[in-house]
Order: C-alpha cells, then structure tokens, then sequence
C-alpha cells in the first residue's frame, strides 16, 4: 500500500505506465531499491488473470455437493473452481465425509457435468475404507443416470492425492511449495485441507499463528486463482463465552476466531463461501 500511494503520487495510475518506466524515472516516486523491485516483478512475475470463458467454466463444472440444499447455499451447483470454500461445524457432523465426497465428486466427466477432475487432500488422520464405501456409493448413484460410466474404484482411489501432515509447520510447507507438484499434475480441481484449524489450537504464541495463517490463506488464494481449483477448509467449532447468545451465556464460532474468517474475506472476496452445519 505504501509503495502504490507513492507511485500515484508519482503521476503512475496503472500498470501499462510502469511497463516502459525505467529505474532511474521511477525512482523520482519511490527509492531505486524498490524501483528494482516493481520493474523486476512487472517484467518477470505473472499477474493473475481471467478470460470470461474460464469464468463461465468454472461455474459451468462446479463440484456438488449431492446435497440440494447445501449446493444452494454455494450458489446453485456446488463448489465453484476458483473459489475458497470454509466448512465450519462441531465434531461428527460430517465435515470430513463432505471433504471425502467432493474429492471423489470432483471426478465426475464433464459430459455429466462435472469437472472431470484431480483431488489433493491434506488430513492427520485418513480412513481408506471409509472412501472406498463413499466412492462405491457415489459408482451406484451415476449407474443409475448414466448406462457405461467410467468410474470404477480402483480409477477413483488413484485420482486423490493424499499428504498427511503431522504440525502446522509442515502444513505450511506443502502449501507453500504445492505449485510444484500441481504444475506435475495439471489435472487437479480440487484441494481439501482436512482439518484448518487442529494444528493451530496448541499453545502457539498469537502472533506466530496469525503470522503462518496469513501466508496460508494468502497463498490458497493464489493457488486457487492460477490454478483454477477449489479450495475447501474443514473448520472445527470451539465455545466462546459471553455475549449472552444461549441459556449458559455461550457461544459456537468458529475456530481460530473472526479474525481468520475476516482475513480469508479479505483475500479472497467473491471467491469465497463460508458454510456453516451446525446441526444434523
């Protein structure tokens, strides 16, 4: 922000004034260290961009959700690419079984509608047997709309790229290095993060955790954008007291607080959905 005001102060409005601005000119507006800096990054670094096409596509082949009203809440369709989707709810409400659908969902061919699609899913703890009863499910269900599907279990089980993480470091290691393995795999449409919040409700310093959860949702966003993806966040709920909300003076929220919530807002904007499943 502070390098933008100086630059209009400078007379530079635009991005195509800087493209022809040289160091020396643009360091009348700013120093020459950052002058490097914004010429170096104009030049070299890739400015995220959208045809209209890729808009209507990504809302053409979103990712249900096989619940009518929860795909309603998202929009009509479900889950759009591009977009960061945050699931909030209470221990055994079906967080990860949603997570689980989508990562088989996201499969679905694009002459069904689907965008035909890859999953990353990112989780401490994961259950095979349990997807496998999901994707057997989910087989069923399109045999019986479509005679002939593709799917079988054996290609479903090999479409879900599955990293399990052990701490918040190494939670921020993979997201900050998953442009890698994505530009290897060009066909993922869909990365859930499995829970958000359980390596960052230990005793953490407060300005540690928001400083890793903002280099996080900042760098989702990006990925979600370049990639044109679906990012979905599983959100624990934790109990805040006060406010006179229930019989016992309690509350449920979210957790890691509003100011997460606000900050994946004011990232991501339109491209962000916040659903919460409160009860069964």
């Amino acid at each position: 922000p502070g390098q933008i005001k100086k630059l209009h102060d400078a007379g530079y409005k635009f991005l195509e004034d800087l493209k022809e601005a040289s160091p020396l000119s643009l360091s009348k507006g700013v120093s020459v260290q950052e002058a490097l800096s914004i010429i170096r990054q104009i030049k070299y670094d890739k400015l995220p961009s959208a045809s209209l096409t890729s808009i209507i596509k990504r809302e053409t082949y979103a990712i249900p959700t096989f619940c009518n009203g929860i795909d309603k809440l998202l929009g009509g369709k479900g889950v759009t690419l591009g977009k960061i989707v945050e699931f909030c709810g209470i221990p055994g409400i079906g967080k990860t079984q949603m997570g689980i659908q989508l990562s088989i969902n996201v499969q679905i061919p694009r002459n069904l509608s689907g965008p035909e699609g890859e999953a990353v899913y990112i989780e401490g703890s994961f259950i095979i047997q349990r997807v496998a009863e999901i994707a057997n499910g989910t087989i069923a269900r399109l045999n019986e709309t479509v005679e002939g599907s593709p799917f079988n279990l054996e290609t479903i089980l090999s479409r879900i790229y599955y990293f399990r993480i052990h701490d918040y470091i190494q939670l921020n290691a993979l997201i900050k290095n998953m442009d890698e393995f994505l530009n290897e795999h060009p066909m993922v449409k869909l990365i859930v993060i499995d829970s958000i919040a359980f390596h960052f409700r230990t005793e953490l310093d407060l300005s540690v955790r928001t400083r890793v959860l903002q280099m996080i949702a900042q760098k989702l966003e990006d990925i979600a954008e370049s990639f044109e993806l679906a990012v979905v966040l599983m959100n624990q709920m934790t109990t805040k007291f006060g406010g006179n909300s229930g019989p016992d003076n309690t509350t449920l929220t979210p957790a890691l607080g509003m100011s997460f919530m606000m900050l994946l807002v004011n990232l991501a904007s339109a491209k962000l959905h916040i659903c919460f499943i409160m009860r069964r």
